[in-house]
């Protein structure tokens, strides 16, 4: 076996049922989760299970419903890991909010005395908080803010970030003040056991890896540039600066490890994959149906290799 994928999210409605109360990612699907696997989540796992067999067909590990030991075991057989999962990022959603009692979040602010709190504390001064959704949109407020208070890594030179780093930092923040009782932390990374922070995924990498590890999640630039950063760049990564469609990421997998079968190194596959979809949406014809452009654009893109 040359590498492995790891699907981290449900790719049947078994599996999907099951875990749709304790996934952040499923769990917006669970007012009404069958209504939701036939017309929503269904799409989602058919396009994990097309890159499943394309990367089976590719001479790789396919292992679903992955927990945080199997990227351990993962990165110690193989060098190339591919992972496919959910990133909680730094939003704060009122379902975050565990305790529903906005002056308990007043009072928390109040107890510290952190550049954080204090600037907590001047919004909650300003317009103080009657609804939890008052508290959502303050904390909101201060994730957006560019005046991100961790702007050190413990070496006493000033960080440059881009802002959604900025605002994965003040998410921490956050998280360290609230976190635990009153909110349910942000910055994860969803395996079928749960969400992990970015240095518990640095432990689960194998000490040893020096592969590639590509991480398909949504915005997976914070967790990438961090474990390249910890580990001092002994293995690369794949990221990603914005949220990740299922069906383009489906297809660009899919065309990754049909190349990938072909002989090319992955990481030049990866990028070839790319170029070969824009290549098609360059020449694709615009329908007016959105679903017809998709199946057309998969058609296509895919074929591209029986063309050769």
């Amino acid at each position: 076996m040359s590498g492995a994928l790891l699907l981290a999210l449900p790719t049947n409605q078994a599996d999907f049922l099951a875990r749709i109360e304790s996934s952040d990612y499923l769990r917006r699907f669970s007012i009404d989760p069958k209504g939701s696997w036939r017309l929503t989540y269904q799409d989602v796992a058919e396009a994990w299970l097309a890159i499943a067999e394309a990367a089976s067909h590719a001479g790789m590990a396919v292992f679903e419903n992955v927990s945080l030991s199997d990227l351990s075991l993962a990165t110690k057989q193989f060098q190339t890991v591919v992972l496919v999962s959910h990133w909680k990022g730094p939003a704060v959603l009122p379902e975050d909010l565990t305790d529903k009692n906005p002056q308990e979040y007043v009072a928390k602010a109040q107890q510290a005395a952190t550049a954080s709190a204090l600037c907590l504390q001047q919004a909650f001064a300003l317009k103080p908080p009657h609804s939890m959704i008052d508290v959502c949109q303050i904390m909101t407020n201060f994730i957006q803010t560019t005046d991100a208070w961790r702007k050190h890594h413990g070496d006493d030179f000033e960080v440059a970030a881009s802002p959604f780093t900025i605002q994965s930092w003040n998410r921490d923040e956050l998280d360290s003040l609230f976190g635990g009782v009153l909110m349910r932390p942000g910055n994860r990374v969803e395996f079928a056991d749960g969400l992990y922070d970015k240095e518990t995924v640095k432990d689960a990498v194998d000490g040893n890896f020096q592969g590639l590890l590509d991480l398909t999640t949504c915005t997976s630039t914070v967790l990438s540039d961090y474990l390249v950063r910890t580990s001092r760049a002994r293995y690369r990564t794949v990221q990603f600066e914005k949220p990740q469609k299922p069906a383009l990421t489906g297809l660009l997998l899919e065309r990754t490890f049909h190349l990938y079968a072909e002989g090319m190194s992955y990481s030049t596959a990866r990028v070839q994959a790319y170029k070969d979809l824009v290549k098609v949406v360059e020449t694709c014809e615009v329908e007016a149906k959105p679903q017809s452009l998709l199946a057309r654009l998969g058609r296509r893109f895919l074929n591209i290799g029986r063309q050769r």
